[in-house]
């Protein structure tokens, strides 16, 4: 019976030997997959990446690591840089795509239409993409969706008419599909679709790249042609929605450039005030009328074309034009209105 007991406690002791063995041996373990992690960490890698690395360890337990305040800020240097050089790699990439886009546009314009009564117009609805402009409604709309629901009215609407249209992008991020089959639609930027006031940087500043892109083609277009038909009119309308602090301020506003020559300016002011007199009272609504036809200085605005207008066509931030905005019939009624007056300007001047 004794020697049994002896027996029986030397397996207990073994057995708790070996079972500190294998603690020590996990502690060790522990301990190198945690200067494995620590070091993906440091080069940057997210915990997808960590995981897909380190098979041996389960994703809940790559979060229970406990890493002191040196390591965290070294990581969080480390984190920051790395986004840092994908955004600028993101950057440098959009870049590309917009220079061999607009090459390639200004490529294609030898092929302008030479019809003797021509008469063109360059739609450009505002921001669009990473760039949503003002928002509306305590956040939940986006002045970009605004710009380009009205965006594809109006193209509808002169399409329609028979004018040539040219568009930066197409407005497919909303669900708009335009009537790509029709010879008198071009779409400029075809395969990158960046905002037109310009992307977004980690600063929360707007780069103007593509707003320059678009003006310098805007600048083209015209030239062609005039080089094409002397006779040929080319006027470019730039759609976007206010925002004020005041809830109750309205109105309809068709911006110029400010600084152009005298009959620039005066050919603009001409459009501007047919625009306002048939287009002002559509979003009809209370409140403090600020409608009028005002100077800028606007990149979208610059001369080469006959004329060049940004257009506030209502503040989203007044409920009732955001709600006339919203409204697809009112939506075909402002559309109308401004064909109509772009038609009325050609016909008068």
């Amino acid at each position: 019976m004794m020697l049994t007991l002896q027996k029986s406690n030397f397996k207990i002791k073994a057995q708790a030997l070996n079972v500190q063995n294998n603690i020590e041996k996990i502690k060790v373990e522990k301990i190198t997959t945690r200067k494995y992690i620590l070091n993906l960490m440091r080069s940057g890698k997210n915990d997808g990446e960590i995981v897909n690395s380190y098979f041996g360890m389960p994703p809940q337990e790559i979060s229970e690591i406990v890493i002191n305040d040196k390591e965290k800020a070294e990581i969080e240097k480390v984190t920051n840089l790395t986004a840092d050089k994908n955004e600028q790699l993101r950057i440098n990439n959009l870049e590309n795509l917009i220079n061999n886009e607009e090459k390639n546009y200004i490529k294609r314009l030898t092929t302008l239409p030479t019809d003797k009564n021509n008469l063109s117009v360059m739609l450009i609805p505002g921001h669009g993409f990473e760039d949503e402009g003002a928002t509306f409604n305590n956040g939940t709309i986006k002045e970009k969706f605004l710009n380009q629901l009205i965006s594809f009215e109006l193209a509808i609407s002169l399409l329609n008419k028979g004018y040539e249209v040219y568009m930066p992008y197409d407005l497919e991020e909303h669900g708009l599909v335009l009537p790509y089959e029709n010879p008198k639609l071009h779409i400029i930027f075809k395969k990158c679709r960046p905002p037109i006031t310009g992307y977004k940087n980690k600063n929360g500043k707007y780069n103007r790249r593509m707003a320059e892109a678009t003006s310098r083609i805007m600048l083209t277009v015209a030239e062609k042609l005039k080089e094409n038909n002397p006779n040929a009119r080319f006027v470019s309308i730039c759609l976007h929605h206010n925002f004020a602090d005041n809830k109750n301020i309205r109105g309809f506003i068709p911006y110029f450039r400010g600084d152009a020559p005298a009959d620039y300016i005066q050919k603009s002011k001409k459009l501007g005030e047919i625009l306002l007199n048939n287009c002002r009272n559509i979003y009809q609504s209370p409140g403090i009328d600020a409608s009028k036809v005002a100077g800028n200085i606007f990149l979208v605005t610059q001369p080469g074309p006959e004329v060049a207008l940004l257009v506030e066509l209502g503040f989203g931030s007044n409920d009732a034009e955001l709600q006339h905005a919203l409204n697809p019939i009112k939506r075909q009624e402002m559309a109308a209105a401004l064909e109509k007056s772009i038609t009325e300007y050609f016909k008068s001047t």
